[in-house]
């Protein structure tokens, strides 16, 4: 991570909707890929899987080009991670949250609006 400039993460877990998840994971990659080969430190994509394994089959199933890091359960301790809600916020360097944003399958438009935004607040 950056230690001097914000970055997006996108967290989701093995418990969140599968559905929701990869399409938000697709929608980010197709977003911000261009900004993601620039500056590499620009987003984070934070899982929480149970196995490995779990996590490759993900990998391998899609191919996304974004890496994506297994953490433990409850890592935030946060209501939207009781929910298995998957999840965008800005972490800045003094490691306070901000911009958080839960995608809307229903409504994908309201996601790549935000993501919009998020290149622009990052840049």
């Amino acid at each position: 991570m950056s230690k001097d400039k914000p970055v997006l993460i996108y967290w989701f877990s093995r418990e969140s909707c599968y559905e929701c998840y990869v399409d938000a994971l697709m929608e980010l990659e197709k977003e911000i890929q261009k900004e993601v080969s620039e500056n590499g430190d620009f987003v984070k994509i934070l899982c929480s899987y149970e196995t490995e394994r779990e996590l490759m089959i993900l990998r391998r199933t899609y191919r996304f080009s974004l890496p994506i890091y297994k953490i433990p359960p409850n890592s935030f301790n946060w209501t939207a991670e009781e929910r298995n809600v998957p999840y965008f916020f800005v972490l800045h360097p003094d490691m306070k949250i901000s911009h958080i944003f839960v995608p809307d399958r229903e409504n994908p438009e309201f996601s790549r609006q935000y993501l919009e935004s998020m290149k622009r607040l990052l840049e």
